[in-house]
């Protein structure tokens, strides 16, 4: 399960994400610049979004309100 409500302010955009996944496959698409690769490094604990919530398996990775942001190491994403 991946739950992810966050926000992350650029120059000129906004990136707002809210995704609530129950497990399997889960596919990002989108066109260019949508913020696909944002949101990937957001998962992993490669970009700091700048409020919100990451949940990864029930865990919570990342809560703005919270202080929690764990290193990318920690998250064991991608392996």
């Amino acid at each position: 399960m991946i739950e992810i409500r966050v926000e992350k302010r650029l120059p000129g955009f906004t990136l707002a994400v809210s995704l609530l996944t129950e497990g399997g496959i889960t596919v990002f698409f989108g066109k260019s610049g949508a913020g696909k690769t944002l949101t990937l490094r957001a998962i992993a604990g490669l970009l700091r979004p700048d409020c919100g919530v990451i949940r990864i398996g029930g865990r919570t990775v990342y809560d703005h309100e919270h202080r929690i942001n764990l290193p990318a190491r920690e998250r064991r994403i991608g392996y």
